[in-house]
C-alpha cells in the first residue's frame, strides 16, 4: 500500500509539473497576443486620427470603438466557450483572424475615408454630435471584428484543456499577467522602435507575425496536451468546495465594484495624462512612458496576487483594502504632483527643459512611476480578485468573460465621463479628488456587501479620511507651474476638453506667455511675436490679390492676426483647442484682436480634418507654429497633408509653410514632403517658410508697394520691419531646383506611413542645424521681368 501511495504521489507530482510547465507555454504565448494587441491599438488610433481628425471627439470615438469590440467578444466567448471541443483550436483561430484584420485595415482605413467624405457632403447632417456619431459607427464597424476576435482571447484560454477548474483563478491572474505584460512590450515598442524607424505598416506586419506566432503556439501545445493525455475540457464534476463564506450578495457586489471600478481606473488615466504632461514634453514619448508604466502596474499585480489567490481567504475585504488604497493614493497624488520637480532635481533626474520644453526621458519615467505604477499595481489585482470572489468552477470562462466585459465598459464610460465632463468642468485637481473619493465609496460598498453593521463604521472612516485629503490638497496646476516657471505670474488657466493652456506675465520684462499644457506656444514681445506676424503677412504679400485665406491653428492669433490685417481677406480661421481660443483676447496687442475681426470665421476643429471635409478653393493656406516633434503633428507635416493643401489651393493660390531648424536631418525630411508634392517651391526667411503653389510665383515691385501701403496693415507690417518691397524680397532664400540639390543625400520624406519627425529620439543622430550655404538667395529668380 505504501508503494502504491507513493507511486500515485509522484504521479500527481509530476502531472502538477506538466500542468505549470503548460501553464508557463499557455502564458509564453498569451504574451504575443498582448503584445500585437497593442501595436494595434497605437496604429489603428493613429491612421484613424488621420481620418477623423485628432480632437478629443474623434479620438475617444475611436477609443471607445475599439474598447467596446473588446468587450463584446469577451461576453460572446464566455458564453461559447464551455460549448467549444477544442478552446485552444479556437483561441489559435481566433488570432489567425486578427492577423488577417490587421493587414486589411490600411485598405479598410482609405475605404472609410472616401465614406467618411461622402457621407459628410451629401447627407443633411450639421453639427458635431451628427459627426461624432458617424466617425463612431465608422470606426465601430471598422473594429467590431479584430476587437471582437481580441476580446475573446482570454475566455477561450480559461476554457482550455490546459487550465483546470481547481486552479482557474490562479491561472486566470498568470495568464493576464501575462497578456497585459504583452501589451506593456507592445506599447514600447510601438512607441520607441517600430512605427518611427519602420512605419505604420510594417509595425501592422509584427503585430499580425506576432498574432500567428501566438495560433502556431496554441496549436502545438494543444497537440501536446493531447499526446500528454491530459482531460480534454475541465472536470465537468469537480469535488464540490466549501461555499465561500460572502455569499452570492458580495459575488453581486464585486461584480457591480469591478465595473465602476474599470470607469474611475480609465477616467484616472484621462486625467493623469492631462496632469504629467506638464512634467513631459508633448512628445509621443512622454505617452508612450506613462502608458507603460499603467500596464507594468497591471501586470506585476495580477502576477503577484497569483499565488495567493486559490487561499480560502476573505477576498471580498481584501477586494475593498485595495480600493481603499487606490483611493487613499489618489488623494495623496496631489501633493506628490506639486514636488515632483524639486524632488527630481534633488534626486539629479531633473534639469530645465529650456524655451522648447524638452525634458529627459528619465524624468519623464520617474514622474510616472511615482504618480501612475503605484494605484495600478493594487488595480492589477483587481480582475483576478473579482473574479475569484464572483465564483470559482467549471465555468469559469463564462463568468470571467462577463466580469471583463463589465469593467472595459465602464471603462468606457469613465474616460468619456473624465474627457468630456469632468475635466472642463471641475479641472483635474477636483476630477482627481473626485474619482479618489469614489474608490473610498467602492471600498465602503465592498465591506458592506459582507457586513452591514460594520460597513457604517467603515463608511464613517473612509468618509473621514475623504474630507481630510479633500480640505488639504492643494492648487495642484498653480502649485506645478510656480515651480517650473518661476517668477512668472499667472493671470489665465482653462483646462479645456483638448488641453490645459495657462497664459502668465513676466514682471522682469513685461512679456506675457502662453503655455498649452506647459510647452511653450505665444509670446507678446520679441522674436517668436515677430515671427508669428511675419508668417501671417509674407502668405498674404506672395500672393497677386488674395480674397479667401485658411490660417490653422491659432496660437496667441498673432499669425491669424497678421493675415486678417490686409484689407479684401476673408480669413477661415481652425484652431483645436477651445482653451486657446478663450486665451486669444490676453494676446489683442499682438494678435489685432483677430477674434473680433468681422472678415474672420473661427471653427474649433481639427485643421487636416477641415481640409477634408470642407476643400476650399482658398487663395492662401498657411498655418501657425506647431512644432514638428509634438505628438500627432506630422499629420500637418506629410505628403498627404500637403496635397490635401495643394487640392484646396486656387489656380494661383499659395501654401506657406514653416519649418523647423533645429535639425538637419528632420529639416530635410519635412523639405522633401513639400517640395515632392508642390510643382513650385520658393524659400524664405533663411529657408524656415516655403512657399508651394501649382504655378510658378512671381512677385513686382509696384504691387508689392501697393500692398505694403495698406493702411490697415501698416503698422504691423512696420512693426516687423517690412516697409519696401526690398524688405520682401532680401527674405529670399531659393528656388525649388535649388532645394532639390540639397536634399540630395536624404532621399526620407514624412508621410503618414513615416511620421519620422515625431520620432527624432528613435532615429537618432546629431542635432545641428541646417547648412543653407548653398542657396543662391537671388530675389531676382521671383521677380516679374
Amino acid at each position: 500500500m505504501s508503494g502504491r501511495a507513493t507511486g500515485v504521489a509522484v504521479t500527481a507530482r509530476t502531472a502538477r509539473r506538466g500542468e505549470a510547465l503548460l501553464l508557463a507555454a499557455l502564458a509564453a504565448v498569451f504574451v504575443l497576443s498582448g503584445a500585437s494587441g497593442l501595436i494595434y491599438q497605437v496604429v489603428w488610433v493613429r491612421m484613424l486620427s488621420l481620418v477623423f481628425g485628432v480632437t478629443a471627439y474623434a479620438i475617444s470615438t475611436v477609443l471607445s470603438s475599439f474598447f467596446a469590440g473588446l468587450a463584446l467578444g469577451s461576453l460572446l466567448a464566455g458564453r461559447l466557450a464551455p460549448r467549444l471541443r477544442s478552446p485552444l483550436r479556437a483561441y489559435a483561430g481566433a488570432e489567425v483572424l486578427v492577423a488577417a484584420c490587421g493587414l486589411l485595415t490600411p485598405a479598410a482605413f482609405a475605404l472609410a475615408r472616401v465614406v467618411y467624405v461622402a457621407v459628410y457632403q451629401h447627407l443633411p447632417l450639421s453639427g458635431l454630435g451628427a459627426l461624432t456619431l458617424v466617425r463612431f459607427l465608422l470606426a465601430f464597424f471598422l473594429l467590431l471584428v479584430p476587437t471582437t476576435l481580441m476580446g475573446a482571447t482570454l475566455p477561450l484560454m480559461l476554457q482550455s484543456s490546459l487550465v483546470r477548474a481547481a486552479a482557474a483563478a490562479r491561472n486566470l491572474s498568470v495568464l493576464y499577467a501575462a497578456n497585459t505584460l504583452g501589451a506593456t512590450a507592445g506599447t514600447v515598442l510601438a512607441g520607441f522602435e517600430l512605427i518611427g524607424r519602420y512605419g505604420l505598416r510594417a509595425s501592422l506586419l509584427v503585430a499580425a507575425a506576432a498574432n500567428l506566432l501566438a495560433a502556431l503556439g496554441a496549436l502545438a501545445l494543444g497537440r501536446r496536451a493531447a499526446h500528454a493525455a491530459l482531460p480534454a475540457k475541465p472536470d465537468p464534476s469537480p469535488v464540490a468546495e466549501p461555499r465561500p463564506p460572502w455569499g452570492e450578495r458580495a459575488a453581486r457586489a464585486a461584480v457591480l465594484v469591478f465595473g465602476l471600478s474599470g470607469a474611475v481606473s480609465l477616467a484616472y488615466e484621462v486625467v493623469w495624462a492631462r496632469v504629467l504632461a506638464v512634467f513631459f514634453d508633448a512628445t509621443t514619448y512622454g505617452f508612450t512612458a506613462m502608458l507603460a508604466m499603467v500596464l507594468i502596474g497591471i501586470a506585476l499585480g495580477s502576477w503577484l496576487v497569483s499565488p495567493l489567490i486559490g487561499r480560502r481567504w476573505h477576498w471580498p475585504l481584501i477586494f475593498a483594502g485595495i480600493e481603499a488604497g487606490v483611493g487613499l493614493l489618489g488623494l495623496l497624488a496631489l501633493p506628490l504632483l506639486t514636488h515632483l520637480i524639486p524632488l527630481g532635481t534633488r534626486l539629479g533626474l531633473y534639469r530645465d527643459p529650456g524655451p522648447l520644453g524638452e525634458f529627459s526621458l528619465r524624468f519623464m519615467g520617474f514622474a510616472a512611476f511615482l504618480v501612475v505604477f503605484p494605484p495600478m499595481l493594487l488595480l492589477g489585482a483587481t480582475f483576478p480578485i473579482a473574479a475569484r470572489v464572483a465564483g470559482d468552477g467549471p465555468r469559469i470562462a463564462e463568468r470571467v468573460g462577463g466580469v471583463y466585459a463589465v469593467n472595459v465598459l465602464g471603462g468606457i464610460v469613465g474616460s468619456l465621463l473624465a474627457g468630456f465632463v469632468l475635466l472642463p468642468r471641475l479641472g483635474a485637481r477636483d476630477t482627481m479628488l473626485l474619482l479618489a473619493c469614489a474608490n473610498l465609496a467602492l471600498a465602503a460598498v465592498l465591506v458592506w456587501s459582507v457586513a452591514p453593521r460594520p460597513a457604517l463604521a467603515v463608511g464613517a472612516a473612509l468618509a473621514a479620511v475623504a474630507v481630510v485629503g479633500v480640505a488639504t490638497a492643494p492648487d495642484l496646476l498653480r502649485g506645478v507651474f510656480q515651480d517650473r516657471f518661476a517668477g512668472q505670474h499667472i493671470v489665465y488657466v482653462n483646462e479645456g476638453l483638448e488641453n490645459t493652456v495657462v497664459v502668465a506675465d513676466v514682471p522682469a520684462t513685461g512679456e506675457r506667455k502662453m503655455y498649452i499644457n506647459g510647452q511653450p506656444q505665444a509670446s507678446t514681445v520679441g522674436f517668436i511675436a515677430n515671427y508669428h506676424k511675419l508668417i501671417g503677412h509674407l502668405a498674404v504679400l506672395l500672393h497677386p490679390h488674395p480674397q479667401r485665406a485658411l490660417v490653422i491653428g491659432l496660437g496667441g492669433g498673432a499669425t491669424a492676426g497678421a493675415v486678417a490685417s490686409h484689407t479684401g481677406v476673408q480669413v477661415d480661421l481652425v484652431e483645436l483647442s477651445d482653451a486657446v481660443v478663450g486665451a486669444a483676447p490676453l494676446f489683442a496687442s499682438v494678435n489685432g484682436d483677430v477674434l473680433s475681426r468681422p472678415n474672420v470665421h473661427l471653427r474649433v476643429d481639427d485643421g487636416r480634418n477641415f481640409l477634408l471635409l470642407h476643400g476650399g478653393p482658398y487663395d492662401v493656406i498657411t498655418a501657425d507654429v506647431i512644432r514638428p516633434a509634438h505628438a500627432g503633428a506630422s499629420g500637418v507635416y506629410s505628403k498627404e497633408y500637403y496635397a490635401l493643401a495643394r487640392g484646396a489651393l486656387s489656380d494661383d493660390g499659395i501654401m506657406l509653410q514653416w519649418l523647423e531648424q533645429l535639425s538637419e536631418d528632420q529639416y530635410k525630411m519635412m523639405m522633401r514632403s513639400f517640395v515632392e508634392t508642390f510643382p513650385y517651391v520658393t524659400l524664405w526667411a533663411n529657408g524656415s517658410l516655403l512657399a508651394g503653389s501649382k504655378r510658378p510665383i512671381t512677385l513686382e515691385r509696384a504691387a508689392l508697394a501697393r500692398r505694403l501701403a495698406d493702411p490697415a496693415a501698416r503698422a504691423s507690417l512696420a512693426s516687423i520691419g517690412l516697409n519696401t518691397p526690398d524688405d520682401v524680397l532680401a527674405l529670399y532664400t531659393g528656388n525649388r531646383e535649388e532645394a532639390l540639390r540639397y536634399l540630395a543625400d536624404e532621399r526620407r520624406a514624412v508621410t503618414d506611413d513615416h511620421p519620422y519627425v515625431e520620432y527624432q529620439r528613435t532615429l537618432g543622430g546629431q542635432r545641428r542645424p541646417p547648412d543653407l550655404r548653398g542657396f543662391s538667395r537671388d530675389a531676382r529668380q521671383v521677380l516679374a521681368e
